[in-house]
């Protein structure tokens, strides 16, 4: 046979394997060609067709682990903001200290409104007295409405002094600015029984911090007690 011949011979065997090849591929949807050595050579019997991906299903159109969306956070900080819980801590003292209350609230050996201790504030002067909690609430949402309740009564009976005046405010404030506030000064403490005091505020102006005060102009060493002392998101 010739050269032409063989040639000839060759190439038609070279296009009824790839006949046979490109079937096969039709029906599984992925192949390697093998080419016969003594057409090629000493050519590689593998060939990766053109463009065919070499990687494990790790490439981008597989998508790359962790590069989705995280959770969503719509809505800010304020939607987890919890409506009924007690914002004030500590606020039955029963962790044995007045803490947070600034100024002359001292823990009382006195039974509480509702547990073992009480909070108790005397006069050492002839000027009023007043305490706060140092804003420990934490900060006001706009559009909520804010309920204080606390207990108060007088240490000890003085027959003297039946009746003592107690101011009680809840304010949200930017530092030592006031931005809103409602106040109650209508409770009279007496030595026999708790009085119970209720506020409510709507925070429609954007503050730093809820505050809660408490302002009483007693007579020289008269103290009062105030106990169990709740603010609470009510919307």
């Amino acid at each position: 046979m010739n050269l032409d011949s063989r040639l000839l011979a060759s190439v038609l065997r070279l296009s009824l394997v790839a006949a046979y090849t490109t079937s096969a591929c039709a029906l599984v949807g992925a192949c390697s060609l093998t080419v016969p050595d003594d057409l090629v050579g000493n050519a590689d019997p593998q060939s990766t067709p053109a463009g065919a991906s070499t990687s494990d299903g790790g490439g981008t159109n597989g998508g790359e682990a962790g590069t989705g969306p995280g959770p969503s956070t719509e809505g800010g900080a304020d939607a987890f903001v919890a409506t009924g819980a007690n914002l004030e801590p500590n606020g039955d003292f029963e962790e044995g200290s007045c803490a947070p209350w600034s100024g002359k609230a001292t823990l009382s050996d006195a039974p509480g409104h509702a547990g073992l201790h009480a909070c108790k504030v005397c006069s050492d002067t002839f000027a009023a007295i007043a305490i706060d909690d140092q804003k420990s609430a934490g900060a006001p949402v706009v559009g909520a409405t804010y309920h204080l309740e606390l207990w108060a009564k007088q240490a000890t009976y003085n027959p003297a002094y039946n009746a003592l005046p107690l101011s009680t405010t809840l304010a949200t404030t930017d530092g030592p600015k006031t931005v809103e506030s409602k106040s109650d000064t209508s409770s009279s403490l007496t030595a026999n029984s708790w009085s119970k005091i209720t506020l409510s505020l709507d925070v429609t102006k954007p503050a730093e911090s809820l505050s809660v005060q408490l302002a009483a102009s007693p007579p020289f060493g008269f103290c009062f007690l105030f106990d169990d002392v709740s603010v609470t998101r009510t919307k």
